[in-house]
């Protein structure tokens, strides 16, 4: 099963765009953090369960992460890694990249592009926290 997972934002100032995410929308920060060249944080909404919104900051702008766009990418978690790689490949989807990169959680990711290029993402489901 496919569900969306969250959408990928660039911002320029992380600090201000968590404020306005949190304070005029209602997010709440789940977790900052900063992974490979990039700094990212996770928001969650109540009205929104399974659903969050990911803030993208470069932290080196030598290989800027920006240049693909202010909405960056929109991720998809499934429950089998391995099985959706195999059936969107028996698709025809051709990834962006050989191997997966692993995220936040520690949780394989591959970026794909759709019909318009626009940047889809399957990543593993979250495993369940105690």
């Amino acid at each position: 099963m496919i569900r969306p997972e969250h959408v990928g934002i660039m911002v320029k100032n992380m600090d201000q765009s968590i404020a306005f995410y949190e304070e005029v929308l209602g997010f709440t920060l789940r977790v900052k953090t900063a992974i490979h060249s990039k700094e990212i944080a996770f928001l969650t909404h109540e009205g929104l369960p399974g659903f969050e919104v990911e803030l993208l900051r470069d932290l080196n702008q030598a290989a800027s992460y920006a240049e693909q766009g202010i909405v960056n990418h929109l991720a998809f978690a499934v429950e089998d890694y391995e099985q959706t790689i195999a059936e969107l490949r028996a698709k025809g989807v051709q990834f962006l990249a050989d191997q997966p990169t692993i995220g936040e959680g520690g949780r394989r990711a591959i970026r794909f592009a759709g019909p318009n290029k626009e940047v889809l993402q399957i990543v593993e489901k979250k495993k369940e926290t105690l």
